[in-house]
């Protein structure tokens, strides 16, 4: 029998049908999709001989065939291939049950299936709506592989085994390491552990001796750090997946830093529209001058946290832009949209609870936060500097409030001129004034607010900067990381 389908073409040597040059029709309801694999499968043959004899699916079940059709279907969802992402993630080091230093390992993924043709089309269909493009339009491409894991369904109750494979490195933030580089770990002291995607996400915690790690070598002859490598097997997983884990030491400096308008552009602050456009249609922009000083923080040692509400469907396509502009490898903390109801919460609500579980997994380092003024990092981080003013050193905000004022007001003198007459000259002053007051009574407000959420700190814990070159000029940043407080560092 050949199924035909409009992506995939299945077999079944179990049984014959004549091949038909019209393309067979389906029921609506059939939980047919582009990742299904059913040869073999008595279930599946049978009611696909009946439906496409019909045409159709029967009209008229009796209560017990819709419940046994029910049980056909979900026995056929079972067979779905599924796969998986391996969140990027880190390492702690820690004395063990037995008196012994470990690297305690924070485990976290996704495991999901795409859905089928028609969910797909319906999704992309209101998405080119909404962004006012036809499937013929350049960037229907980006939207379309950029909206690829927005269809996916979590895998329920999916085992599976997480392994440590030994130590690899990257130039770049990525969601696994360079496999050619790996170390492996002879068999005998293979390390494992179990986990389970009860909705689709797991998490997991599993230690590794700080000697074994060592064995193998943590830094190269070059003084590169190197990442542990992790893999997650399952049964229903179409390829293994792979993940990278950063090893932190108990001190240092560490940098979490948000994403949106922070290192890329995304314009946040023009709302929903703009923000879709730049995520899922446009070339994807740093803010100048960043993946520079993080990498350079970098390369002096300075481990890096990525915390962002964009969701985690978005992690390849992130993926693609931290490889695009490198920057440097870190741990990624990104929202779970599990719930419908996560999507209206308040902007800060995830991205606390991320950065509260790294702070109290590193009591003994030093931390430097980066945000933006578009939604709630000032906020948020003001409030963890005053909860663990032992910790946070430095607070950058990057000044997109400002700018952007100052811009609207531009377009809209602009666009008032080009509409008046030209004999009309005390009109469109009085306008231009109108304006111009509207914006200073506009930048007052962010001045308070900004005073009053930074009240009571040191001044010298927070700085508002446009230019990125301010955060390699803070004093107290550099006395931290570089052990100085006079020079610049060389160009990279």
């Amino acid at each position: 029998m050949e199924i035909h389908t409009e992506e995939n073409v299945y077999t079944s040597s179990t049984v014959t049908h004549s091949q038909s040059t019209s393309r067979p029709k389906r029921s609506s309801t059939f939980p047919l999709e582009s990742t299904m694999h059913v040869n073999n499968s008595p279930v599946y043959a049978s009611n696909y001989q009946t439906w496409h004899s019909k045409g159709s699916a029967p009209d008229l079940l009796t209560n017990a065939e819709k419940v046994d059709i029910d049980q056909q279907q979900q026995q056929v969802l079972s067979r779905l291939k599924r796969e998986c992402l391996v969140f990027p993630s880190y390492a702690k080091r820690e004395i063990g049950e037995n008196g012994k230093p470990i690297w305690t390992i924070r485990i976290r993924g996704w495991a999901f299936s795409v859905k089928g043709n028609r969910k797909k089309k319906l999704v992309l269909s209101l998405a080119r709506t909404l962004a006012g493009i036809s499937r013929k339009h350049n960037t229907n491409l980006n939207l379309e592989t950029r909206a690829r894991l927005f269809m996916a369904s979590n895998a329920r109750n999916l085992d599976l085994n997480i392994s440590v494979v030994g130590l690899s490195y990257a130039s770049h933030m990525m969601l696994s390491g360079d496999t050619k580089q790996d170390v492996q770990p002879p068999p005998e002291n293979a390390i494992h552990t179990e986990a389970k995607a009860i909705n689709g996400h797991f998490s997991a915690n599993m230690s590794v001796p700080c000697s074994l790690v060592e064995s193998w070598g943590i830094l190269d002859p070059t003084g590169v750090r190197k990442l542990l490598k992790i893999r997650a097997d399952a049964d229903d997983l179409c390829d293994t997946s792979f993940g990278f884990v950063n090893l932190i030491e108990p001190e240092g400096v560490s940098v979490i830093s948000d994403i949106d308008d922070t290192i890329k552009h995304s314009n946040v602050f023009l709302g929903a529209k703009a923000v879709l456009s730049n995520t899922f249609l446009k070339e994807l922009t740093s803010v100048s001058g960043m993946a520079n000083i993080y990498h350079y923080w970098w390369l002096k040692g300075v481990s890096i946290h990525y915390v962002s509400n964009s969701p985690w469907e978005l992690l390849p396509t992130l993926e693609s832009f931290f490889h695009q502009h490198t920057f440097p490898i870190g741990s990624a903390h990104l929202k779970l949209m599990d719930r419908i109801g996560k999507l209206w919460q308040p902007a800060d609500v995830g991205k606390r609870e991320a950065i509260v579980e790294i702070l109290e997994d590193f009591p003994q380092r030093k931390f430097i936060l980066v945000g933006d003024s578009g939604e709630l990092d000032m906020e948020l981080y003001a409030g963890l500097a005053r909860q663990y003013p032992d910790q946070i050193i430095k607070i950058f905000i990057r000044d997109v409030t400002t700018q952007r004022l100052s811009q609207r007001i531009a377009e809209k003198v602009k666009a008032g001129r080009a509409k008046l007459p030209h004999n009309l000259g005390f009109t469109r002053t009085s306008s231009t004034d109108s304006l111009k007051s509207s914006y200073s009574s506009n930048l007052t407000k962010f001045q308070t607010r900004v005073d009053k959420v930074f009240e009571g700190l040191d001044p010298g814990m927070w700085t508002l900067f446009q230019d990125s070159d301010e955060l390699l000029m803070c004093e107290r940043v550099k006395a931290s990381v570089f052990g100085h407080t006079h020079g610049k560092p060389s160009d990279i």
